[in-house]
């Protein structure tokens, strides 16, 4: 019942604001000693083109949290939309904006935030990379903004302010950056950023879609946290237009690959089965094949049989992490697509390990750990060797 009846002042104080065009901050209410709304009073005046809305959860501050920005284009207009942080408790606004203007993430659960402008295009990525002198992996990270930003840093990829630092290095991300933590909005702007930055230096991020991409592009949000339930209602934007091609981060995801050759090494989320390869399918089809699903209308069933995003494709497939499939079938697929290694993460390993002889290197771990007691891993290539890196900053040789 509380979501109901917070939900029911919300909507209400919302329907208010719409009619009467005020912009309002709210005076202290309390709901069963768990939620607060404060309207401050003082503070109400018209036509203002930025509403906000100030909300406290006293029983679980997780379910409730600073969000956004999430970017949205409404016919010729630019609205931002985010709750921020404001005093002890939540700002929500809405405001209009320029493609010029300076935006700020503000990460939940810290007090860090970060600011970025948006990019002047959004064009698709190749599909192949000349291979870098140095790169870092990281991959299912899950919105765990802490482990990646811990990883990021131990790898010097970025400072202590979050700027790239990493030079003509590589950043390759494998995926699955959406779901189960709470910070998926705060990694997904970092990367965003990241990405500008580091062309700027020479370097390159790749952000390569992963199946809870897909899933989260496609309505399917049975494993985002209950926070993004909250966000969405307070927000007043229903979770898939935060990621529809009417969004900022909806177009940005839709320019992404699922598979990258760069250099001699093969980048994919879950693995590319032998079927893929007896189809004659090229990384271009795979891609141009895995973008071009995200629009359809289809039904879960369609989606599960799809070579492209369904159980069998490169983002679902656990054949090659599970190792199912013989490593002549792997050495063949490598050879395909003129790769030496296949890199690989989806499938949930104790520790990052070379299988099939050193052809493949499995990467998924859990990033959902308290970083204060346990160490967390990404991979780290140079001079023809790959090593791992924990959040601690140790690099070792991988064997």
């Amino acid at each position: 019942m509380k979501k109901l009846k917070i939900l029911f002042i919300l909507i209400t104080l919302r329907t208010f604001c719409s009619a009467n065009g005020y912009h309002k901050k709210f005076e202290l209410l309390r709901i069963n000693n768990e939620f607060e709304i404060q309207i401050d009073t003082m503070q109400i005046t018209k036509g203002k083109q930025t509403s906000a809305i100030s909300v406290k959860n006293n029983h679980d501050s997780i379910n409730f949290n600073c969000d956004g920005p999430f970017v949205i284009y409404k016919n010729d207009a630019v609205i931002c939309h985010s709750i921020i942080p404001y005093k002890d408790s939540f700002f929500v606004e809405k405001k209009e904006i320029t493609k010029s203007d300076s935006l700020y993430c503000h990460v939940s659960g810290t007090n860090e935030k970060f600011g970025f402008l948006l990019k002047k295009e959004i064009t698709v990525e190749k599909d192949t990379y000349t291979l870098p002198k140095k790169m870092l992996v990281v991959s299912d990270i899950e919105g765990e903004f802490n482990a990646l930003t811990s990883l990021l840093k131990s790898g010097k990829v970025i400072d202590e302010n979050l700027k790239w630092k990493f030079g003509d290095g590589h950043l390759v991300l494998l995926g699955d950056f959406f779901d189960r933590g709470t910070n998926v909005t705060e990694c997904l702007w970092l990367i965003y950023k990241l990405e500008t930055e580091a062309e700027e230096k020479g370097g390159k991020v790749h952000f390569l879609l992963g199946n809870h991409e897909i899933m989260n592009m496609k309505n399917i949000n049975d494993f985002a946290h209950k926070k993004y339930s909250f966000s969405s209602d307070t927000l007043n934007i229903p979770y898939t237009d935060w990621y529809s091609n009417n969004s900022e981060l909806g177009n940005w995801l839709r320019s992404k690959n699922g598979v990258e050759l760069i250099g001699d090494f093969l980048f994919v989320h879950a693995g590319i089965s032998k079927e893929i390869i007896k189809k004659g399918h090229s990384l271009h089809d795979i891609n141009n094949g895995i973008r071009s699903i995200i629009n359809e209308n289809n039904s879960f069933k369609e989606i599960i049989k799809n070579e492209f995003i369904g159980k069998e494709g490169p983002l679902n497939y656990r054949g090659i992490g599970n190792e199912k499939e013989d490593i002549k079938d792997v050495k063949t697929t490598l050879k395909t697509f003129k790769a030496k290694k296949m890199i690989i993460g989806h499938t949930l390993m104790e520790h990052i390990k070379y299988i099939y002889k050193e052809k493949v290197i499995a990467m998924d771990i859990d990033q959902h750990v308290d970083l204060n007691t346990t160490r967390i891993y990404s991979l780290y290539y140079q001079n023809n060797q790959f090593y791992t890196i924990d959040n601690k900053g140790i690099k070792i040789e991988l064997k």
